[in-house]
């Protein structure tokens, strides 16, 4: 406010120790200038890229990407996209209509074979767009595990800044969700991950603690051991593991539970002390600052902790249930490059076919032909040999004629 009034400028820096105590004076500038230059009327980003867990094999990750009109005109009909780097971009729909100021977001689920780490990235294709730096947004490092691996549950955007300096008897909380996450209705708990700043001397102590949920809420404690995290498992690219899987109360478990690391050190720094990074937009909140009683303070960062469980509702505990009626349903994902899932349902075995046609009524693809059993059915539809376009999916048999349409988009 007070630019235009003086002609002059000085910024001066205090010095401050890890527990807030004035150190001393830094470096001064003065004789400088300030240049403000207005927003561009043409300007959408693309300002963060989720990509959620678990990222696993064969399973559906979701992505999610968020968009907004930052400049000073409204835009209608904006293409998004997004794509594993080296595989071919994906198309989200609807297309972005923003007026200025506002924000969206658009969804989708990829699918990978095989155990990788990949980059992703998405990215909208306004081509009035007059600033086109923040147009791209990037996750990478994603560690897609292998089939039989525990799934990996998490919240943080795979990238560290900072680290954390909790007094002692503080620490990082973290709300864990497995079913909201991945639907997970029983699992065994097996380990508890977490990365710590290599800041710290030596092997030294930090508490890890879980509990039940409680309706949102912290409940009962299930599991208290003093770990150890040694000098040589600290770092930004380094996993501690802790193995939680002898304890009893950590199998068989449904609904959410809750981790906290409480600082047990003394001193200055009080290492172990957690890594983590600026906050970034997530679904649903899940890092918290707790003390050990009341409720836990909701944190402005993440936390890079992690859980590690594997599912216990074997397929063999699932009872099937038969379909009062037939059913086609939409096919997921679409759109869709080059392949997409299409489920059905028959509540009694029956002789079925269901195809694809293309635009002219000319049969594509045969997917199902013959002796169907009840139940529910899901069925691949390849089309990596096909052109871009609608395509009509039809499910005949006895009494059943249903048809449905699908958009591919190479």
């Amino acid at each position: 406010a007070y630019l235009g009034v003086y002609d002059s400028v000085m910024f001066k820096f205090t010095m401050e120790s890890n527990d807030d105590a004035t150190v001393g004076l830094g470096p001064k500038f003065d004789d400088f200038s300030l240049d403000y230059q207005a927003g561009f009327p043409n300007d959408l980003t693309c300002y963060t890229f989720q990509v959620k867990f678990p990222s696993s094999v064969n399973r559906p990750i979701k992505v999610k990407a968020y968009y907004e009109n930052v400049g000073q005109e409204a835009q209608a009909q904006v293409p998004a996209w997004y794509r594993i780097v080296g595989q071919t971009q994906q198309r989200f729909l609807p297309n972005l209509q923003l007026a200025a100021g506002e924000r969206a977001t658009r969804e989708a689920t990829v699918t990978v074979a095989s155990a990788a780490t990949i980059n992703m990235l998405a990215w909208h294709a306004m081509t009035s767009d007059q600033f086109q730096a923040n147009d791209t947004a990037y996750a990478n490092g994603i560690v897609v595990r292998g089939a039989a691996e525990d799934l990996e549950l998490g919240y943080d955007n795979r990238n560290i800044t900072l680290r954390y300096n909790y007094a002692t008897g503080n620490g990082a909380c973290t709300h864990f969700t497995p079913v909201a996450d991945d639907d997970l209705i029983q699992y065994n708990l097996n380990t508890i991950r977490a990365r710590f700043d290599a800041g710290q001397v030596g092997d030294l102590p930090i508490r890890l603690r879980i509990y039940a949920d409680n309706a949102g809420a912290i409940g009962a404690e299930i599991y208290n051991e003093l770990i150890t995290v040694l000098a040589s498992e600290t770092g930004p690219t380094t996993w501690k593991d802790i193995v939680v899987s002898g304890d009893p109360d950590t199998r068989n478990m449904t609904g959410d539970f809750w981790t906290w690391f409480e600082v047990v050190a003394t001193g200055a720094d009080r290492y172990p002390q957690i890594l983590g990074d600026t906050p970034v937009e997530w679904d649903g909140v899940h890092f918290y600052t707790y003390t050990g009683t009341g409720t836990p303070t909701e944190t402005e960062a993440f936390h890079q902790v992690h859980a590690l469980v594997a599912s216990t509702s074997a397929a063999d505990d699932v009872v099937e249930v038969v379909p009062g009626e037939f059913s086609l349903e939409q096919n997921f994902p679409n759109p869709f490059n080059p392949s997409t899932e299409i489920r059905y349902n028959v509540p009694r075995a029956t002789d079925l076919t269901l195809a694809v046609y293309n635009v002219l009524g000319q049969e594509v693809a045969t997917l199902v032909s013959g002796r169907v059993e009840a139940g529910v059915h899901n069925v691949t539809f390849d089309a990596s040999t096909l052109a871009s376009g609608v395509y009509v999916y039809t499910l005949k048999g006895e009494g059943v004629n249903m048809t449905r349409k699908m958009l591919m988009m190479k």
